[in-house]
């Protein structure tokens, strides 16, 4: 994973998505994995970049979460005993990408049975602290990689949003 992924991902907050259903997952294109977020949530337009993002959603409080695809085998990922380190790399590249970068919480476990890292982190924009939530989910020959950043209002659906991106239950990978 490149530091210009890692901007990408957290500086792009639009795209073209299914419509938004409350508590019913939405399958992503091109993947098994699906996203639950809120029915007051809608879709945003694509912008113009060179790396569009899968999907993107916006709270009527001003929330945003965007979720991004990038080719990437990841066989580190897989392997127990070399998973965090991997997660490191990934994290590292992040913190590289983000102006004052500063981890508040991170978990690495397999969701459905395919390796996650979740990484909650603060940066600065515009001289202000931003709480940010992501979610990497690593398949063999991918990772989508979810951002979500908002107002203190849309702290629980962002958590809530976060949790229910991965691959569905009863996925064999």
């Amino acid at each position: 994973m490149t530091g210009r992924l890692a901007v990408s991902l957290l500086l792009v907050l639009a795209a073209a998505a299914p419509a938004a259903a409350d508590d019913t997952p939405i399958d992503l294109p091109d993947t098994p994995a699906e996203i639950t977020v809120p029915a007051n949530w809608t879709t945003s337009d694509i912008p113009d970049v060179r790396a569009k993002p899968v999907v993107a959603y916006e709270s009527p409080a001003g929330g945003h979460v965007v979720i991004t695809r990038a080719g990437a085998y990841n066989p580190q990922a897989w392997i127990e005993r070399t998973r965090a380190k991997y997660c490191d790399e990934v994290e590292t590249g992040v913190s590289a990408a983000t102006d004052g970068y500063k981890r508040k919480k991170r978990s690495i476990q397999k969701v459905n049975g395919v390796p996650t890292m979740d990484l909650e982190l603060t940066r600065d924009v515009d001289g202000k602290r931003e709480d940010v939530v992501m979610r990497f989910v690593f398949f063999r020959t991918y990772t989508l990689t979810m951002a979500a950043v908002g107002p203190a209002k849309d702290k629980a659906a962002i958590t809530a949003i976060a949790k229910s991106f991965g691959p569905p239950k009863g996925y064999v990978p």
